[in-house]
């Protein structure tokens, strides 16, 4: 068991890594390119990708970053694309909690 949960430590911390990579990397800091970016970054077959449509999902954040919330829930998590894209447009402050 305790080589089990080593090895899940590992490759959790690997994908975390792999994920803060790759935000960096992006060419700019905007609402497309974080669209974009989280319907398709895949790292070891974990995905962020919302299951919503992508038009839909934009006007919401749209709206969102107007008022830059304080406070996001989330219910029903599924892939944690929309958490992502919600915590880059929340008020940078902003407690964000998901729940599935």
């Amino acid at each position: 068991m305790k080589h089990f949960i080593l090895f899940h430590n590992i490759l959790l911390a690997y994908i975390i890594s792999k994920f803060r990579k790759s935000i960096f990397n992006l060419p700019n800091y905007n609402l497309d390119t974080f669209i974009e970016f989280s319907y398709s970054w895949n790292a070891l077959g974990i995905q962020i990708k919302p299951v919503q449509i992508k038009e839909e999902i934009k006007e919401l954040l749209v709206m969102l970053a107007k008022i830059k919330p304080k406070f996001i829930l989330e219910i029903g998590t599924a892939y944690r694309g929309p958490l992502f894209l919600f915590s880059r447009v929340a008020d940078t402050n902003a407690i964000i909690i998901s729940i599935e």
